[in-house]
């Protein structure tokens, strides 16, 4: 042990201070305390019946029937046999979130750096750099928890893919390899593994080069056949996870599009692609002028904090001006006279790489002679052009390089929000920041020769900051909105208001913003510059400078990131803070609201044992922890409730980017990145209008048909909709329809609770008309993932369900016996039922969990013997150099 510690303390004294940082910077998450987040709050809703079921009945439902209509499970909350689940803790330390994430992304980057031969006390200045770059900060405090951790493990994939093209022995890290994409690709956000795919390609064509150029393809093709055979074990390591995935996402927006034809009849081929439409995916894309802000925070402003500020500055000069803007700011939806004034919709924050680590990284590819600088630059510059998206051509028309990418680079139309490639950016940018300072450090004699071109360079850079903050009227300082509007004021400006004082009055305030931003990266890199002075003319130590540099590159971007997520008190209770709250048990989790109890009470009178089972397991619960007693005795009361009824709510408030409503019941609404790709259609072509028409039933016959049974508008039931058609019933006629732009359309020509839309691949299964005078069905049982039907009737019948029709893995039975069923009314699913009485049941089966399960857990056991196996050669060679004195 002793032994151990001699060699590794600097590692382990590296670790201890990433350790402190992290924990420093996330104090509250030692103290009790967990992180309010937006999107986490919105992922327990859409998982809340997924978490009940498996908490009453020990079991996964692997459906859930909580958000639009009914939707798998598998990318929701299932949990799966991973043994990369406990990996991903250890590596945390077990430490709470995001204390842990912030330490694997650190210890991460370090692993990268020494794989490129980096010195372990500069790789400290791109670690922490890479850590805390604002970007990271933003997605945490909105709770792109499992972005942030597929973030996180970025580095340590690229150091061992580079590990597998530097080393002489293979098994390593080809092990090694294996083990991080494993943990990569169980973070679950492929949207991140495949930007890192990009840089992988970029340095596997520079590696291809090289090879040629020595002469030794034959190596080369072995150790690329290796790297994919890793990463195919890091993917079978998650065979579940992914194959799911996959399988789903056929069926989502992100598959390949059903129908060719808008609400209108028009056709959408101009807009569609093979995944997302082309205007969704480029909904957040980043502006020209909007790059700044890797170097300038406040280069487009900052809606978190400066909004606030602007109306505040704005109400004490000039209460007209400020009602007026206030005014419009709100009509506007935020989009107008408010603190970002880029290009995007909205955003919490800059992506802000920080001033020493552009400076240096610049530096780097300025006077460092590596080819390797060109891979990097290369694929940076790719992710730049194409996180502008539409602003790289004007409109979604002419955006030359993103059309040409969602046309021919596969799945790069399965994912939204361009912006997020500038990922590619947040790792380079801090790695050849590091790759500059250890070209000096091993380079010194050069340094000093060059000193005067080195610092000509570093002053150059800064001098064109200086020009912009001297000189801000360079660019703009209002949005494409703001323009719009402003333009449309001047022309019907009455006297009340002065246009031009407006216009003056908020481009002064944000160019004044972004002046004090400009001057804050102007001094950063003036003392970047001066360390490195100091540090190469021999007037500093290199510990001392070296990390004089990480300390100042991590206050530089820690300062930035206190503006998003900090550890601020609130004003009216210190005891508190504004953006963390106390563990209860029931972290980021709504409270119900008073419509929600209208609900259950009315559900209760009609089935009193609801309530009476409720109260059974809430005495149950209560002998295990008293803690929170009225949030688990709610929990409990909406979770019983849920699996003994099966109606719809719509949350009128923000019914397709909510999912609160889904924590307490079912909805017709919610929020998922993901949901079924013809039930968004059904929100475009109908839902949505009918929204509108609630007092007219007639013109509600989509939602009715989802059995659509309540209403609610800002916490209250507005109402009880008696016209819903129920959990099932019979129709008397079938209309058969050759596609699905016929099959969508013809949903507006009928009345559902007569006639069923039926696509012709089904015809087989239906006949034209039935009788059913007589004939009636009825749900018995409600699970999730097991429904029970009564029927009875004298003659053949076609029941429709308001159940999703999802064809992979939904098994029909009647009486027991396996049967086929169908879709109906475009999403529905229906089901031809003999005469007389019968149990119909629905289950969802799911046949590829077990094998999956034994798949991942296999490869688990076989990377982990590699890795074990690999360390132990290792170990045996450098005791038999011993022993053989070598």
């Amino acid at each position: 042990m002793k032994e151990f510690f001699n060699k590794n303390w600097k590692y382990l004294a590296i670790l201890a201070g990433f350790l402190a940082v992290a924990s420093i910077y996330f104090l509250p998450a030692l103290q009790g305390y967990f992180l309010v987040q937006g999107d986490t709050s919105s992922w327990k809703s859409a998982a809340k019946e997924l978490m009940d079921f498996r908490a009453f009945y020990g079991k996964e439902a692997v459906w859930t029937n909580s958000m639009f209509g009914g939707m798998p499970g598998y990318i929701i909350n299932t949990i799966y046999l991973n043994g990369f689940t406990q990996i991903d803790k250890l590596i945390g330390l077990g430490l709470p979130f995001p204390i842990d994430v912030m330490f694997i992304s650190m210890v991460s980057f370090l692993i990268l750096s020494k794989s490129l031969k980096v010195e372990t006390l500069i790789a400290i200045i791109g670690a922490v750099a890479f850590a805390f770059i604002s970007y990271n900060l933003l997605i945490i405090e909105a709770g792109h928890n499992t972005k942030m951790r597929a973030i996180a493990y970025m580095p340590a994939v690229l150091g061992a893919f580079i590990m597998m093209y530097k080393s002489k022995k293979l098994l390593f890290p080809t092990a090694l390899l294996a083990f991080f994409m494993a943990l990569e690709i169980r973070a679950g956000h492929i949207q991140m593994t495949y930007y890192l795919a990009f840089i992988l390609i970029a340095i596997g064509i520079y590696e291809f080069i090289n090879y040629i150029k020595s002469n030794q393809i034959k190596s080369f093709l072995i150790r690329t056949i290796l790297i994919v055979v890793a990463s195919s074990f890091g993917l079978l390591a998650n065979f579940t996870n992914t194959y799911y995935t996959y399988s789903y996402g056929k069926d989502t927006m992100r598959g390949t599009p059903e129908i060719t034809v808008k609400p209108d009849g028009n056709s959408k081929e101009k807009t569609q692609s093979s995944g997302l439409d082309r205007d969704y995916i480029v909904q957040w894309c980043y502006g020209k002028q909007e790059s700044l802000n890797l170097l300038i925070p406040n280069a487009k402003g900052d809606s978190k904090n400066l909004t606030g500020k602007y109306f505040d500055y704005l109400r004490e000069s000039n209460p007209q001006l400020y009602n007026f803007s206030v005014e419009q700011y709100q009509k506007n939806g935020g989009k107008v006279f408010g603190g970002y004034w880029g290009d995007q919709p909205f955003t919490s924050g800059a992506n802000y790489l920080g001033a020493v680590i552009v400076l240096l990284a610049i530096m780097y590819l300025i006077f460092v002679k590596s080819k390797l600088k060109w891979a990097f630059a290369g694929v940076s510059f790719l992710a730049l052009l194409l996180a502008w998206g539409k602003n790289l051509g004007g409109s979604v028309d002419e955006m030359w390089l993103t059309n040409f990418f969602i046309d021919y680079v596969p799945l790069y139309s399965k994912f939204r929000a361009v912006s997020s490639i500038l990922v590619i950016l947040n790792l380079l940018f801090p790695l050849m920041a590091v790759l500059f300072i250890n070209y000096i450090y091993k380079n010194k004699e050069w340094a000093k020769q060059n000193l005067k071109k080195l610092m000509i360079g570093a002053g150059s850079i800064g001098g064109i900051v200086l020009i912009l903050a001297l000189m801000p009227n360079l660019l703009s300082f209002t949005s494409d909105t703001e323009n719009v509007l402003l333009n449309g004021l001047y022309n019907q400006q009455n006297g009340a208001i002065n246009i031009a004082d407006l216009e003056l009055t908020l481009t002064e305030f944000r160019s004044g913003e972004f002046q004090k931003d400009a001057f804050r990266t102007l001094g950063f890199m003036t003392i970047a510059i001066a360390l490195l002075f100091l540090w190469i003319s021999d007037k500093l130590k290199y510990n001392l400078a070296i990390l004089g540099l990480a300390f100042l590159a991590l206050i530089d971007v820690t300062l930035v990131d206190k503006r998003y997520l900090n550890n601020e008190k609130n004003p009216q209770n210190k005891r508190e803070y504004l953006s963390w709250e106390k563990i209860t048990g029931f972290e980021n989790t709504p409270n119900a609201s008073q419509g929600d109890y209208q609900i259950y009470s009315i559900q209760t009178e009609k089935n009193p044992k609801i309530e009476q089972e409720a109260l059974e397991r809430i005495s149950e619960a209560k002998k295990v922890s008293k803690k929170n007693s009225s949030k688990i005795e709610e929990s409990i009361r909406f979770a019983t409730l849920n699996f003994n009824t099966n109606y719809r709510v719509m949350n009128l408030d923000n019914p397709f980017n909510s999912a609160t409503v889904a924590y307490f019941h079912k909805s017709s609404g919610g929020y998922h990145a993901a949901k079924m790709a013809r039930y968004q259609d059904m929100i475009d072509f109908y839902i949505q209008g009918e929204l509108s028409m609630l007092q007219t039933p007639e013109k509600t016959k989509v939602l009715n048909m989802l059995n659509t049974k309540y209403y609610l508008y800002q916490g209250n039931l507005v109402l009880d909709n008696q016209y819903a058609y129920g959990n099932a019933w019979f129709v008397n006629n079938t209309k058969v329809v050759e596609n699905a732009n016929q099959e969508i359309l013809a949903i507006g020509d009928i009345n559902p609770k007569e006639t069923a839309v039926v696509d012709k691949k089904f015809e087989n299964l239906i006949d034209k008309s039935y009788q059913n005078n007589e004939a009636f069905i009825v749900m018995e049982d409600y699970k999730p993932n097991h429904i029970v039907y009564n029927s009875k009737s004298n003659t053949n019948q076609l029941a429709v369900f308001s159940e999703m029709y999802y064809h992979d893995d939904w098994v029909a039975y009647i009486d027991g016996k396996q049967v086929p069923h169908l879709r109906a009314n475009y999403v529905l699913r229906s089901l031809p039922v003999p005469a007389g009485e019968h149990k119909i049941e629905f289950k969802f089966e799911p046949k590829m969990i077990v094998v999956g399960d034994i798949i991942s857990i296999s490869v688990f056991v076989l990377i982990i013997l590699a890795l074990a196996f690999s360390f132990f050669q290792e170990w045996k060679a450098k005791n038999e150099d011993k022993l053989t004195g070598v």
